[in-house]
């Protein structure tokens, strides 16, 4: 399962702006101290009212991760790996049945992958 925005993992998020978009490749960073009063303050008010943040939803297993590669050379090392499905030339997915061991599968998919650039 795929959680986007509108999922609503947490009630009321809490979110420190730290740039402002101007272009594709163009960003206003604001100023450090600011970012750092407005963290401290957004903590405070979360460890204040935790009642939001604590009631976290559980993901349905099994887990579900599928990856577009960066090319099928990397996707071939991988396709290696146990848990492994190969869909198409660039695209796999892994099915794990717990978050453990998804991360782990995420790890070596990652150092797998790094070796074919």
């Amino acid at each position: 399962m795929i959680y986007s925005k509108n999922d609503n993992m947490f009630s009321t998020p809490k979110f420190v702006s730290t740039k402002k978009s101007l272009a594709r490749y163009a960003a206003l960073s604001y100023p450090r101290k600011q970012i750092r009063l407005e963290t401290i303050n957004t903590a405070k008010e979360v460890i204040d009212n935790p009642e939001p943040y604590s009631n976290i939803k559980t993901l349905a297993k099994p887990l579900n991760l599928k990856m577009q590669l960066y090319n099928t050379a990397q996707a071939d090392l991988i396709n290696q790996l146990k848990d492994v499905k190969r869909l198409d030339g660039r695209t796999i997915e892994i099915q794990c049945s717990s978050m453990k061991e998804l991360i782990n599968e995420i790890i070596a998919v990652v150092t797998i992958g790094g070796t074919q650039a």
